[in-house]
């Protein structure tokens, strides 16, 4: 009967640790994409560098289109909140997840596909060193 108790009072710590540890992990998640601002009613997608919601029509993300084919290579730079550059928004590369330096911007490529226009971004001027 005793054995039975203790195996009894070891499942329920065991299941307490595990429901904390998922909380934590939970918790964790939700601190990293707080970083990213809701976008507001009325706006565009966010700016792909530091996630400020962009109002439509009125805000745009500057960037730089290089002609190609059959794609175009594109140069990202930022929103009107981080570019240029400033120590209050921080500007963070999609793909390595790194802050972009001052003179830094992300690089795409761009698909014209009818009726709309596909953006992949394939890194930044650090993790894509070569493509500049």
């Amino acid at each position: 009967m005793e054995g039975s108790i203790e195996i009894f009072v070891l499942i329920i710590l065991a299941s307490v640790i595990g429901f904390l540890l998922f909380m934590l992990l939970k918790a964790r998640r939700i601190e990293s994409s707080s970083r990213k601002m809701s976008p507001s009613p009325g706006s565009t997608k966010p700016c792909p560098l530091c996630g400020t919601g962009l109002v439509k029509n009125k805000e745009q993300v500057k960037s730089m289109v290089y002609p190609g084919k059959p794609d175009k290579i594109m140069h990202i730079f930022g929103c009107p909140y981080c570019y240029p550059a400033n120590s209050e928004i921080k500007r963070i590369c999609p793909v390595c997840k790194k802050p972009l330096k001052p003179e830094g911007f992300v690089i795409a490529r761009v698909y014209e596909k009818r009726p709309r226009t596909h953006i992949h971004v394939i890194g930044c001027t650090e993790c894509k060193k070569g493509l500049r």
